[in-house]
């Protein structure tokens, strides 16, 4: 009969710390592999591509159901959020439409230099046709000023300022009211209310 041998109390009782070290280790590098895993992240759509698309659908719509002024800013927020060839032609139709030629030609001026950054050579050609069939259309203002410095001077028309170096120079406006607004340092703002004629070209 095999003799049992007797463990030693001190020697049990340094393997079970060692269990329990090894055991702790364990959840620990557990732990940390939970705790610092990359979350991946979610995969989220362009959120301006995706108003962008909304809004040129429901324009379409307007449109293509005769509100054409209610489709027309709708169409310039899409083109806003997401600049692209397409949506600037259906702007500056949208501008022919309500009669406001000037708006019109500058937006297929814009699709064409557009269309031919992107080698779009075909609607480039489309945008250029539609551009030039409006030019003999054009209602232009020429905001006249004097040799000299001016420095600070600033000049809007319509809400929209205008460089210097096209002062003196012929701009395209819509049709009917123009507002024009002059402003310098240390002087009175002047404000001008003007009727354009159609296809007239007159100082202001």
């Amino acid at each position: 009969m095999r003799e049992m041998i007797p463990r030693h109390p001190r020697r049990g009782r340094l393997q079970r710390r060692r269990r329990n070290v090894v055991a702790n280790s364990l959840m620990l590098g557990t732990c940390a592999l939970i705790c610092w895993s990359p979350i991946p992240a979610l995969a989220q759509s362009p959120p301006n591509e995706a108003r962008a698309d909304t809004l040129f659908n429901a324009a379409k719509q307007l449109r293509d159901g005769g509100q054409v002024a209610d489709a027309c800013p709708m169409f310039a927020e899409s083109k806003r959020l997401a600049p692209a060839v397409g949506i600037t032609l259906y702007l500056g139709d949208c501008y022919e439409r309500l009669g406001r030629t000037a708006s019109a030609w500058e937006q297929f001026r814009d699709a064409e230099r557009l269309a031919r950054e992107r080698g779009d050579e075909k609607r480039a050609a489309v945008a250029h046709g539609r551009a030039q069939a409006l030019e003999s259309k054009l209602d232009r203002l020429t905001v006249v000023s004097q040799a000299g410095p001016h420095e600070g001077w600033q000049v809007l028309v319509d809400g929209a300022p205008v460089p210097a170096d096209r002062w003196n120079a012929a701009l395209a406006v819509d049709p009917g009211d123009v507002r024009a607004k002059r402003s310098r340092p240390r002087a009175q703002c002047i404000q001008v209310r003007a009727r354009r004629a159609f296809g007239g070209d007159s100082p202001l």
